[in-house]
This record gives C-alpha cells, structure tokens and sequence, in this order.
C-alpha cells in the first residue's frame, strides 16, 4: 500500500511539472508588468518623498538665512 502511495505521488509530480497551461506565457508576461508597475510606483513615492524632503529643507535653510540678514524689533 505504501508503495503504490509513493508511485502515485511520483506519477502526479510528473505530471505537473511537464504540464503547461496553454496561456502560459501571456499569464508570466501579466505577472512580469503587474510586477514591473508595482516597482515603478514604489520608485516613484520614493523619488517623490526625496524631492518633498530636500525642498522642505531648501526652505527651512532659506527662512533661516532670511531671519538672519532682517533686522528684528529688539523686544
């Protein structure tokens, strides 16, 4: 019984391994550009994240610079 058990699991290993679906190739080409946009997007909140980042800190030097040439009001 164990013998037959272990030929069957051989059998359908085989099987499923030679076994292709007839859109294959269109399924990995889907899977392929659904994976390619994913990437892009991260890489493009990442892009974007930096440019948000180094303005934000364009402009903080920039006030800082400005408060320090304006004269101010002695309190």
């Amino acid at each position: 019984m164990k013998i037959e058990h272990s030929i069957a699991m051989g059998m359908t290993v085989v099987r499923h391994a030679n076994y292709h679906h007839p859109l294959h190739f269109l399924l990995r080409a889907n899977r392929t550009l659904v994976l390619a946009l994913l990437w892009a997007a991260l890489a493009a909140c990442i892009v974007g994240s930096l440019a948000f980042d180094i303005v934000d800190w364009l402009s903080a030097w920039w006030n800082v610079r400005i408060e320090i040439l304006t004269p101010t009001a002695a309190l």
